[in-house]
């Protein structure tokens, strides 16, 4: 009897531990899989087309807000409000998105000094939350506000002191998670530049207007005619690739012919064109006389 149990344990106990070593490697592929496997897809938060409501004004200029950088102006009702971001610094003017996101904020784009290294960050809140989602180090300023795609992505262009135009994608915020934002990169000319030599490239402002093909109106400083070697400056409209990398279409926004001989030599700059809350379009386009020398 003593004999048989003896065979019977030298039997199952081999086979007793090949079951638990085929139950632990399969207990770490398991675990492998696991850490391998992709995050499962999160879909960014639906987003609400909306006109630019809210426009920043130099704080210096608000006496009822001393020491405040930036202070939001209220397009719809008049009222102001400070910057929203304690301790953020300098902001520069900032720029509003044309929509709002599933928690009904706008978020903004504004350029602030870092308190260390004395560089430039571009910083990305929430209204009025004033909730920060992003911060990218730059090295190149933007020589105005920020404007964003009219497609209600995270991408936004500007017109750098470089006399460029560059593009940054902000990524995509899902739930609490957002990752690094890349660098921005310039916008090149895909198509020959007008006049003869360099191109200054100012003010970018892509309304949101359906009516308007989805083009972007700019500020071109350029020389028109080589031999006197003068500066001349007019609105355009460019049409820039899917990913906004290149420049693919351009054309006169006021044609020369619409002008008028009395104001041909007017200089044009600054456009601003967006909606109403109730879809009407506004547009204001600033412009000088030449100074006479």
């Amino acid at each position: 009897m003593l004999a048989s149990l003896g065979r019977l344990r030298g039997l199952l106990i081999p086979r007793l531990l090949a079951v638990l070593r085929l139950a632990a490697e399969l207990i770490l592929v398991a675990a492998l899989l696991g850490r391998s496997a992709p995050e499962p897809v999160i879909e960014p938060a639906p987003r609400q087309p909306a006109h630019e409501r809210y426009s920043s004004v130099d704080g210096e200029y608000v006496g009822d807000f001393p020491g405040h950088p930036a202070v939001l102006l209220d397009t719809e009702t008049g009222a102001l409000a400070p910057y929203p971001v304690a301790g953020m610094g300098y902001v520069g003017r900032l720029g509003c998105s044309p929509w709002r996101d599933a928690a009904g904020r706008y978020h903004f784009v504004g350029v602030r000094r870092e308190s260390a290294g004395g560089g430039h960050v571009l910083a990305r809140f929430t209204f009025p939350a004033g909730r920060v989602l992003d911060q990218v180090k730059i090295e190149v300023l933007p020589s105005r506000r920020p404007c964003w795609f009219p497609d209600r992505s995270d991408r936004i262009l500007f017109a750098g002191t470089d006399r460029r135009l560059y593009l940054l994608h902000f990524p995509e915020v899902r739930g609490s998670r957002s990752s690094a934002p890349a660098a921005p990169r310039a916008v090149r000319w895909q198509i020959e530049p007008p006049g003869a030599g360099a191109v200054w490239l100012r003010d970018p402002c892509w309304p949101s207007a359906p009516a308007l093909g989805g083009r972007l109106i700019v500020s071109l400083s350029y020389i028109e005619d080589a031999p006197r070697r003068e500066w001349k400056s007019h609105l355009w409209w460019l049409q820039l690739s899917p990913d906004g990398d290149a420049i693919v279409g351009a054309e006169r926004a006021i044609g020369p012919d619409a002008l008028g001989s009395s104001q041909a030599s007017i200089q044009e700059f600054g456009p601003n064109v967006g909606m109403t809350s109730d879809g009407m379009p506004l547009e204001v386009i600033r412009g000088q006389e030449p100074i006479e020398k």
